[in-house]
C-alpha cells in the first residue's frame, strides 16, 4: 500500500508528490507519468527504510537511506503529516 504524503508547495512543481510504501513492491506500483508527478519526486520504503527518487528516465531509483535508520525499530512508522513525536510520545497536531 502507498499513501501521498506531501503535493506540491510553493517552491515545487504542482505535481511533486511524497509517497509511503509499506514495502519494496510497492514502488513498481506508483505513477511514472508526466501528467501525475514530478522528477525528483520521493517515496519512502518503510520495510528497507529507502528513499527512491523518480530521475529523469521517470524510473524509481534508490536515493538515500533513511538518515539513522539503523537505530530504528523493525516495525518503526514516521509520524504522520501535521504531527510531531518527541521520543516515543506522540504531540498531535502541530499546525
Amino acid at each position: 500500500m502507498n499513501t501521498v504524503v506531501i503535493h506540491g508547495q510553493n517552491y515545487r512543481p504542482y505535481n511533486y508528490l511524497e509517497f509511503l510504501c509499506d514495502d519494496v513492491a510497492d514502488i513498481d506500483s506508483l505513477p511514472v507519468d508526466k501528467a501525475s508527478v514530478a522528477i525528483s519526486s520521493l517515496a519512502t520504503c518503510l520495510k528497507n527504510k529507502v528513499i527512491y527518487i523518480l530521475n529523469n528516465q521517470r524510473k524509481w531509483v534508490p536515493f538515500q537511506k533513511i538518515p539513522f535508520s539503523d537505530n530504528l525499530p523493525g516495525d518503526y512508522a514516521p509520524p504522520i503529516v501535521g504531527q510531531a513525536i518527541v521520543g516515543e510520545t506522540r504531540l498531535g497536531d502541530i499546525g
